[in-house]
């Protein structure tokens, strides 16, 4: 359409990314003839800090006021990072469909329909997420990113002191530390209390395994994202986060009663709607069994496997195979996590 003609069409012979602004200073958005009219939602800057910070702290100001806020121009970031040429690719941009809405009598057949609701004035929408899994859910969210720290201080009083100790850690970083965690299920986890190159020494301080667990949660989810390039996309924190937590929870501990089911559908929502976040209750039942994952007995046995054979009752584990594996690849992760979920067989408790 008019105004996008800075950015290549996918059948175009000539190259497939072309820089953006090269007529005008940018000064005035609108009426700039080189600037595509479209607006997005800048979800993480990346690079773009560094560019800004080579201006000066206003620019980074500047740069901070356009995270996270609809509306933003391809002109606005421009003017963050000064004479940089900013290219688009059309090979790296896909636009996908969203969930698909339901009504209330096509969903008679559906192995499972969750509840995500989180006010009960407002009517339901119902959003078909699988064949075999709708979503109920409200219209706006009533929870946001931030309210993740207080939930985790009503979860487990602790987490507040792990949470201020752990917020320089990027979601890698958060990721590995909730799975290592609960994998060697001790009862305390001594973390230091700065950050330096390897091998520098730094004074820790020991912290409940839990309340590490319930932070890790609540600094994962509240992140804006990062692009993951090992899966070529592009994944929001809560998307990330629940993800993960639901292998972690297979791969590496059962709490009795989980329910990964509700978790992969939680995220894979939050990918296929970039303005839903999952309500209150949804993350309390996470934390809670994040508090409680390092320190119980129960794992999972794998088809094939016998270490583990009469160490106690074996029970099957509803939702994890067929479902577990099917959502987790539609929300994008590696072909081993879905092979663990299709061999997941019994909990045993150890």
């Amino acid at each position: 359409g008019e105004g996008l003609g800075d950015v290549p069409d996918l059948d175009e012979k000539r190259s497939h990314h072309a820089s953006i602004g090269k007529l005008c200073l940018h000064k005035e958005a609108l009426k700039c003839p080189s600037c595509p009219v479209v607006t997005f939602r800048l979800l993480s800057p990346g690079a773009l800090w560094k560019y800004a910070a080579d201006i000066g702290p206003e620019m980074i100001k500047k740069l901070e006021g356009l995270v996270d806020k609809p509306g933003c121009r391809w002109s606005d970031v421009l003017s963050c990072v000064g004479t940089k040429i900013l290219c688009l690719s059309a090979f790296r941009f896909v636009v996908g469909g969203g969930p698909q809405m339901v009504k209330e009598e096509d969903i008679a057949g559906t192995d499972h329909v969750i509840d995500a609701t989180s006010d009960t004035r407002s009517v339901p929408v119902l959003y078909r997420i699988d064949k075999q899994v709708v979503v109920k859910v409200n219209v706006g969210n009533s929870f946001h990113p931030r309210q993740l720290m207080e939930l985790a201080r009503e979860v487990s009083p602790e987490s507040i002191e792990v949470v201020k100790v752990l917020d320089r850690l990027t979601p890698g970083q958060l990721r590995s530390l909730l799975q290592k965690t609960i994998r060697r299920g001790g009862k305390q986890v001594a973390i230091p209390l700065q950050s330096g190159s390897r091998g520098t020494e730094f004074d820790s301080k020991c912290f409940p395994s839990g309340a590490v667990a319930v932070a890790c949660i609540a600094l994962f989810g509240a992140h804006p994202g990062e692009y993951y390039p090992e899966l070529h996309k592009f994944l929001r924190g809560v998307t990330t986060c629940l993800k993960r937590f639901a292998v972690v929870l297979v791969e590496d501990g059962w709490v009795p009663d989980t329910d990964v089911i509700t978790l992969l559908a939680m995220s894979l929502l939050t990918k296929l709607d970039p303005s839903f976040f999952p309500p209150r209750r949804i993350w309390e039942k996470a934390m809670r069994t994040a508090l409680q994952a390092p320190t119980d007995r129960w794992v999972v046995r794998y088809e094939g496997g016998n270490v583990l054979t009469g160490a106690g009752n074996a029970v099957s584990i509803p939702g994890v195979t067929t479902m577990g594996a099917r959502l987790l690849n539609a929300v994008g992760t590696f072909p081993s996590d879905v092979k663990m979920y299709q061999t997941a067989k019994v909990l045993v408790h150890a």
